[in-house]
């Protein structure tokens, strides 16, 4: 197994109570936070272009696929 990853232990398949999960992971440095998100479109052009090459926010496009 990858050191860098973690494994969910799920009680069972029938547990009710648990309605889902939140699964994260963080790039430093490369990460979009909300308010760059928010703000993206009334960005200067090279902003945006920095913030759109950056693999948080390629990551966020791929989990809206």
């Amino acid at each position: 197994m990858d050191r860098r990853a973690k494994v969910l232990d799920f009680c069972s398949d029938d547990d009710e109570e648990t309605e889902y999960a939140i699964l994260s992971h963080r790039w430093v440095g490369q990460e979009v936070d909300y308010d760059e998100m928010v703000g993206l479109a009334k960005m200067a052009m090279e902003d945006r272009d920095e913030i759109r090459q950056r693999d948080g926010y390629q990551k966020i496009l791929r989990s809206c696929e």
